[in-house]
This record gives structure tokens, sequence and C-alpha cells, in this order.
């Protein structure tokens, strides 16, 4: 998991659409830092299964304050959580909270797969003296934090298509089994955020090419890119992200994506040993 070094920022802006002397008299300031807290519990990053015990999701916390208001209940706050494009350009709000008063720490859960950043915008209303300060509002906004990454995860692995020579197996292995020297077709469930990782949809061209599904064990190494569909008995099936796998000998064939570059957590097909049909 990476994290950058996150540091408090704060910002002093005067007042926008006050003149002359009201400016120097009532300004305003925003501030915010953010952490990511640890994944929960017994979250591993490798398996020996199909199917994760974790969701992979991350509590996002940020310190936050803004002030002076000389009337707090006049003026508010807004946490704004954003993930930046891949390849730069304007930033993607993913979500806004307006928490009360005028400091707190905030805490949202977000899903795994995602970049996160957040920004504090805040406000203050003033009546002004009836004299020299004219009613106005003052406005200040944080720079941007730093931003917090929360890896994705690889929910679930599943054949779709499969077969076995010399073994009258279980229907519940028949997802989660593999058969050496077969060639099943498998699917991945994934959970991640594509606009922040990708830069593009996840089931278009850019997005399948970009989420690179690989296998290794029991004789395999390789990787390919995720597949619209695998070859079925009767045609086509249509895959999340899937690949065609052959195990040349027993053991277990471990399994992962790169999303965008950024890899998922690993799990695991158990492979029976080749046999004559």
């Amino acid at each position: 998991m990476r994290l950058r070094l996150l540091t408090a920022v704060t910002v002093l802006v005067a007042i926008a659409c006050a003149a002359g002397p009201a400016s120097a008299h009532h300004a305003i300031s925003a501030s915010a830092s953010l952490t990511l807290e640890p994944p929960r519990a017994g979250c591993k990053m490798a398996e020996a299964r199909t199917k994760t015990r974790c969701d992979g999701s991350q509590v996002v916390s940020v310190a936050w304050s803004w002030g002076p208001c000389a009337a707090p209940d006049s003026g508010g706050a807004s946490v704004n959580f954003w993930t930046p494009r891949p390849g730069g350009g304007k930033p993607i709000e993913l979500e806004e909270r307006e928490p009360e008063g005028t400091s707190g720490v905030l805490r949202v859960r977000f899903d795994a797969g995602v970049r996160v950043f957040a920004t504090v915008t805040a406000f203050c209303d003033s009546d002004g003296d009836g004299d020299s300060i004219p009613p106005h509002t003052a406005t200040a906004e944080s720079p941007p934090t730093a931003e917090a990454y929360i890896p994705p995860r690889l929910n679930k692995v599943e054949a779709v298509t499969n077969s076995f020579c010399g073994f009258n197996v279980p229907n519940s292995w028949l997802t989660t089994v593999l058969q050496a020297r077969q060639t099943p077709g498998v699917d991945f469930t994934l959970t991640f955020t594509d606009t922040s990782l990708l830069g593009a949809r996840r089931f278009s061209k850019a997005g399948r090419r970009k989420t690179v599904l690989y296998a290794r064990g029991a004789g395999l190494n390789f990787h390919a890119p995720a597949r619209s569909s695998v070859p079925g008995p009767v045609g086509p099936i249509s895959t999340g992200a899937g690949m065609r796998l052959t195990p040349r000998k027993r053991g277990r064939v471990q399994v992962w994506a790169r999303i965008g570059g950024y890899k998922t957590n690993v799990l695991a097909f158990r492979v029976l040993p080749p046999h004559r049909c």
C-alpha cells in the first residue's frame, strides 16, 4: 500500500467582495490534512482460495478547520474528496460532506481501487459595521491534501468453463478447482474506480487493454489483457475480465490483476493432476 507523506496545509484568503477597509478587517483561513487508516484486521493481500474474505475498503480521515468567524452560525464549510485523473487534467469529485462546527475530524470509508485527496472550502457572512465596513462574505479554500491510495481488489475468480478427465468432481469444484492440461475460461471480479486508476471505462476497449490479468504456478507464468468473453461449449461466454489458462501440472495457480499498473491482491486455484480421459 502506498501513502504519501501527509502534512497540514493552510491558506488565508482575503475577502473577495468587500472594498477598501473591509478587506483589512475580515479574512478567514481553511486547513486540512489527510491520513489513510489501516485496512480491517485479517485483510490479506494473498489468499490460497478463489474468493477473498475482505472487500479491501479503507477509511480516509481528514482533520479540518476554518475561521475565525465572529458568528460561526453565519458561516460553514464543506470537505470535498477528489480523485486525480490518470495523466493529469481536472480532478474528479468523489464525495462532498458538510460537517458542523469550525473544526473536527471526518472519517469516510472508500471502496478499494481509488486514489483520493481532500480540500476544505469555508465561508463567513458579516453584516459589517454599518459605516466603513459594508456587509460581505469572506471565503477560503485549503490547498489539496496529500494523496492516499487504496489498492484495487480481486474479489473472486471463477472458472466459467471447465472440464475434468478421470475425475468425478462435486459440483462445487466446477468453478473453483482446475485440472492440469485442461483449458478453462476464468472470470475475474474486480473492485476499483475506473476513472481513478484507468482513465477510461472498465468495459471499454481501452479499459480492458489497461486491465492485465496474471497467472503463475502449476507450470504457468504469463499475463494477458482482460477479455470480454471466453469460448464456451455453444458460443462465447461474456466475462467482466476474462482469460484462458492451461495449467501443466498439479499444484496451485495464483492469479491477480494490474489495473492501470496498480496491482490487486492475489487469489489461487487448486489444480488436480493430469489424467487420461
